[in-house]
């Protein structure tokens, strides 16, 4: 090269230096903020060809919020001056162009997942039994769509829809080939009775079925075969060839002869342990009972426990000896419910004593339905009369009550021990499921001299309150199970329910496993951790209250859609559907289900110190939880609702709501059902009682398929062990994903079917993988100092989307903290990060003592206020915003 050359080189060096120094100063990078918003773009550029429209409205809505909040602007003044649409769309395209180029990664996954969302659609609508053509004709309508979406201008719409149509039309076709191709239809199966034998048949009709029956008993006796019920088998059918199988000849439980394992007793919920290792009937069943009962517990409880009047009343009795020992008389019979009202009157005043009226009937009514069905309680006889009475008598003044101190030692009863050696169903006198209100009382009437120490007994109305929801438990069970009234209390209902179990299907050792299983279900609602510890779960509850965290709830959403099928989202527009939809209706908009544990509140003065922390901590965490959390958790699990009706009325509509639902409903509650839903489209309001309640019942089986709404959805060990629940604190949605991935994918691995779990696979890693990964990274840009969103951070996150459930929330990368303890090889923090519950306000408040004690500065000890997620975060998103 000559030196001219070199000098003419060097000088186009300098110049290009020159340009793109100039360049950076005209378009600096873009802050964490734009970023986030231009990956939001490049996704749903990707999806649906809108990225530039969707940022040219947020452009617009963000600077008409900011003007509201920071000027004297009105509404329509800030939006009639930030709503530009020619500037801010040509903004926003520019955004997303810089993006590109500064974060070409980032962009590629943002698109690509976008994309790959965006296919998601058309294929949940076409169905895989679709033809190509259909297919074909699919993908052009959205091609077409999504084309004239990512046209620019007039001409370039109508050319962007015409090639979109034919690019789609292609797609649609050749993908739903290989949808066939790759994942097989399904064929019908048809349940079919010859004799006393039930084979089950797979076969493209009717008719078929009946012929294959025919030739495969051509020497059996019995008459000609009949179809008893029809569905779609779970399993890709090889061929019609291998139609034919021989079902079980006794009862239609499914036994799969296996039992519970110690990791089902630590990882994962009661119900769907059941139904993966005993019996798939008996699972689904235990959770809809389970569900059923907590729904009614929770409506009935607050309407007619923890209203306010009714919470003086409970304090009185705590408070007035005078008006507890009128109580314990009245429960025996000898004191009338008018004198305690008159009572409640003058010492309170009239609205508590009617809150008393109330709470009288619904005890009445709960107490007297339990005593018919399944109580051995007839009206407080004393044993040696019991002959004189009939089997059942009513008793509407009965007050359940316990006495918990100055007791002797309660007697051991008899274990219920299974084959591999288990022995749960152990109890005592003074617990369930022996009813302690079955037992003679020993008290003497105080009124007429008898010395009760009144201290030595709970409060009446609410042990009376613990006993009806643990009836409604009972009753649930022996409802949703079949089982006839039989007076002989819960641990004879246990018995009655091993036999029946074994009638319909299960052998011996499956019926005592899951007996022994419901039995520590029904006990481990009954029982508590320590005050002490109870406080210190409610403090490290109060984590979940930031903005950060309540996010995170929005991602129930593309988690319904994967177990729901993309064709559940038109649920999420659906007007028909919306008023079914609703948690406060159906009774799960409670703090105290799911992650929190249900029980009456106690307004007593006269609680230890322990007690009065356990109190106050759950105020304090019920207050936090109100500021944004219980909102978006509220509205997440509407949206989950939609989802799980609108594939019921799918699955209605294409005759396959038994595929889904068979196990946890009877036929004959299926096939009322179906004919309300397709009657009404799933409007619940125009649905007959019984078919209400059916389906109220089945859309809460699918929100809590996913979610921990009940304690069901406990294992077992959580169940035994109160004191240690706090090691399973924030892994209420892991074990629920936990066990849907082992339904969908694991499940199907076993079966052999490959294609279905690769296709279930895929489907989670682009709808709750990519959201949550998504998501997370959109929570660290709004929320976290210096943090620079990356490709790499997504697919940390995304792998965190698979290991969360995996290792239940023990294992985490979507953590720049928890990566370095890796990095660090940390194992002491490792192990602390998996293993000990967050201690939330307690741990806030220790730091602070402790950092004022290092520092020598008392102004520390106010350090716990601004490191509270609530001020934290929310201070955070603030200094983002500026």
């Amino acid at each position: 090269m000559t030196d001219k050359e070199l000098q003419r080189k060097r000088a186009l060096a300098r110049v290009r230096a020159r340009m793109r120094l100039e360049q950076e100063q005209q378009a600096p990078q873009l802050t964490g903020m734009e970023q986030a918003a231009a990956f939001a773009g490049e996704f749903a550029e990707g999806a649906f060809g809108i990225g530039d429209e969707l940022g040219a409205i947020g452009r617009g809505i963000g600077g008409s919020v900011y003007d509201i909040l920071n000027t004297d602007k009105d509404i329509m003044q800030a939006l009639r001056e930030n709503f530009n649409w020619s500037q801010d769309i040509e903004a926003a395209r520019s955004q997303m162009k810089q993006f590109e180029e500064e974060s070409p990664l980032l962009s590629d996954v943002a698109t690509g997942a976008g994309f790959v969302s965006g296919l998601a659609v058309p294929v949940g609508v076409v169905g895989k039994g679709a033809s190509v053509a259909k297919a074909a004709g699919v993908g052009a309508g959205y091609g077409a769509g999504f084309g004239a979406l990512s046209g620019e201008g007039e001409e370039g719409r109508i050319e962007g829809a015409l090639m979109g149509a034919a690019g789609g039309a292609l797609l649609g076709g050749v993908g739903q080939a290989a949808v066939r191709q790759f994942f097989p239809e399904k064929l019908p199966t048809y349940t079919v009775k010859k004799g006393n034998t039930t084979l089950q048949v797979t076969a493209n009709s009717q008719e078929e079925a009946l012929e294959k029956v025919r030739a495969a008993t051509a020497q059996m006796g019995g008459g000609e075969p009949k179809i008893v019920d029809s569905t779609v088998v779970s399993d890709i059918a090889e061929g019609v060839e291998t139609a034919v199988k021989t079902a079980t000849e006794r009862g239609d439980f499914s036994d799969l002869k296996s039992s519970l394992t110690r990791v089902h007793d630590i990882a994962v919920g009661v119900s769907d342990a059941i139904r993966r290792r005993i019996s798939p009937e008996v699972g689904g069943r235990l959770q809809r009972a389970d569900e059923t009962a907590m729904r009614k517990n929770t409506l009935e409880t607050a309407e007619f426990v923890e209203n306010a009047d009714m919470q003086r009343v409970i304090k009185l009795a705590d408070d007035d000896e005078k008006f507890k020992s009128m109580v314990l008389d009245f429960a025996q019979g000898a004191e009338e419910q008018g004198t305690l009202m008159k009572y409640i009157a003058e010492n309170l005043d009239g609205d508590a004593a009617l809150a008393f009226g109330r709470y009288m009937q619904w005890s009445a009514k709960a107490n007297n339905t339990y005593n018919e069905k399944l109580g051995r309680y007839v009206g407080g006889a004393p044993e040696s009369q019991i002959d004189m009475f009939p089997k059942f008598k009513r008793n509407d003044n009965y007050l359940h009550t316990q006495k918990t101190a100055g007791l002797p030692k309660g007697r051991q009863l008899a274990g219920k021990q299974s084959a591999t050696g288990r022995v749960d169903f152990l109890d005592d006198d003074l617990n369930l499921p022996m009813d302690v209100a079955e037992k003679e009382l020993q008290r003497g009437v105080i009124k007429e001299g008898a010395k009760v120490n009144v201290k030595e007994y709970a409060n009446p109305f609410l042990t009376n309150a613990s006993r009806i929801t643990n009836n409604n438990r009972l009753l649930q069970i022996q409802e949703k199970f079949g089982i006839k009234n039989i007076n002989t209390g819960a641990d004879g209902l246990m018995d009655a329910l091993e036999t029946s179990l074994k009638k319909r299907g299960l052998g011996d050792t499956s019926a005592r496993e899951a007996r022994n299983a419901i039995a520590t279900l029904i006990k481990g609602q009954n029982r508590s951790a320590n005050p002490l510890i109870k406080s210190i779960q409610n403090a490290g509850y109060s984590v979940l209250s930031g903005p950060k965290t309540a996010l995170l709830n929005l991602h129930d959403i593309p988690m319904a859609l994967w177990n729901n099928g993309i064709r559940s989202a038109a649920g999420l527009i659906n007007s028909s559907i919306k008023a079914s939809a609703d948690v406060r209706r159906l009774g799960i908009d409670n703090q105290n289900v799911g992650e929190f544990v249900q029980g009456a509140r106690r307004a007593s003065s006269q609680m230890s110190k322990a007690e009065r922390a356990e109190q106050i901590t759950k105020k304090v965490s019920d207050f936090s939880m109100k500021l944004g959390f219980q909102q978006l958790d509220r509205f997440a699990k509407n949206q989950v609702l939609k989802t799980v009706a609108q594939d019921a009325v799918n699955r209605v509509n294409s005759g396959t709501l038994r595929e889904r639902w068979g196990t946890y409903f009877d036929p004959a509650d299926l096939a009322r059902l179906e004919g309300a839903i397709k009657r009404t489209g799933g409007d619940v309001s125009k649905m007959d009682n019984k078919a209400a309640e059916l389906y109220d019942e089945l859309i809460t089986l699918g929100l809590g398929q996913q979610q921990l709404i009940s304690a069901a959805g406990r294992p077992l060990e959580w169940l035994n062990n109160p004191n240690l629940r706090p090691l399973w604190m924030m892994r209420g949605f892991a074990i629920k994903q936990n066990a849907l991935l082992s339904e969908k994918i694991v499940k199907a691995l076993k079966e052999g079917d490959k294609a279905e779990a690769a296709k279930q696979a895929a489907m989670y890693l682009v709808l709750p993988g990519a959201s949550y990964a998504g998501m997370n990274v959109g929570r660290n840009v709004l929320f976290k100092e210096d943090y620079e969103p990356s490709g790499e951070e997504f697919m940390y996150s995304l792998l965190d989307s698979v290991l969360g459930p995996v290792t239940l929330n023990s294992i985490s990368t979507g953590s720049s903290y928890e990566r370095s303890l890796f990095a660090r090889k940390d194992i002491d923090g490792l192990v602390a990060n998996a293993l000990l519950p967050p201690l939330g306000l307690y741990g806030d408040i220790g730091d602070s003592i402790l950092g004022a004690i290092v520092d020598g500065d008392l102004e520390r000890l106010g350090d716990f206020v601004v490191d509270h997620p609530i001020a934290k975060q929310w201070m955070a998103l603030y200094e983002k915003a500026k």
